[in-house]
C-alpha cells in the first residue's frame, strides 16, 4: 500500500488539527489518487516523511514525542507559535500567502470557517479522516465538517460547568441553579414583545 502525505501548496493550504498529532497524521495515510496539488507522490515503505506542526498548546510536545517514537517513518516537527489571537493566526495567514505554511496547525473551532474561506485548509476526507468519526461525540466532530468534508480533527473537549456565587443569588432573591430545574424552553428576552 502506498502512502500519500500533504505537501505545502503554493497557495499554502493547512491541514488543520484540533487533535494531538496522531489522529490527524493517521488520517493522512492511504492512497487517494488525487490530482490535488497538496498531495505528494506516494512514498515507498520505510521512506521518511517530515511534517511541520504549529501549535501553542501546553503539553502537545508530549503527544508529538509519542507519535515520533512509534512512527519512525513519519516525523512531526513541532514549532511553538503564539496562541491563536495573540499572533498565531496572523502568522498562519502570512505563511499561507507566502506559500510557506506548516503541514499541520492548531486552530480553534471558531477560526476554521475563516481559514476555509481563504482556501487555507485541506479536505482531510480524501486522506481517510472520516474513519475517525466514531472516536468523538457528534457535536465535537461536526465542528470541523463543512459541506460533508472534514477539515479539522478535534483535540479535546473540556468539561463544562457553572460557577456561581450563591450569596448574590440570595441577595437578588433568585433560586440558585442547584435548586432550580433546567428550563424546558429558552427564557424570553427582556423587553421582547
Amino acid at each position: 500500500m502506498s502512502r500519500t502525505t500533504p505537501r505545502r501548496r503554493s497557495r499554502g493550504a493547512l491541514a488543520v488539527t484540533l487533535a494531538a498529532a496522531s489522529p490527524l497524521i493517521s488520517a493522512c495515510g492511504g492512497s487517494t489518487g488525487s490530482k490535488d496539488p497538496a498531495v505528494q507522490k506516494p512514498v515507498k515503505p520505510g521512506q521518511k516523511v517530515d511534517l511541520r506542526f504549529w501549535s501553542w498548546v501546553p503539553g502537545v510536545d508530549k503527544a508529538v514525542d509519542k507519535w515520533n517514537a512509534t512512527h519512525p517513518d513519519i516525523h512531526v516537527k513541532l514549532e511553538k507559535i503564539p496562541a491563536g489571537s495573540s499572533g498565531g493566526y496572523a502568522k498562519m495567514r502570512a505563511a499561507l500567502k507566502s506559500g510557506n505554511s506548516p503541514d499541520l496547525a492548531q486552530v480553534e473551532y471558531q477560526e476554521i470557517p475563516s481559514f476555509l474561506l481563504e482556501n487555507g485548509l485541506v479536505n482531510l476526507s480524501q486522506y481517510g479522516a472520516d474513519k475517525d468519526r466514531s472516536k468523538f461525540v457528534d457535536w465535537q466532530w461536526q465542528q470541523g465538517v463543512f459541506d460533508s468534508s472534514v477539515y479539522a480533527i478535534p483535540q479535546a473537549s473540556g468539561p463544562m460547568g457553572l460557577f456561581y456565587r450563591s450569596d448574590l443569588y440570595k441577595k437578588c432573591r433568585r433560586p440558585t441553579p442547584a435548586s432550580s430545574p433546567p428550563p424546558a424552553t429558552r427564557p424570553p428576552t427582556p423587553g421582547a414583545a
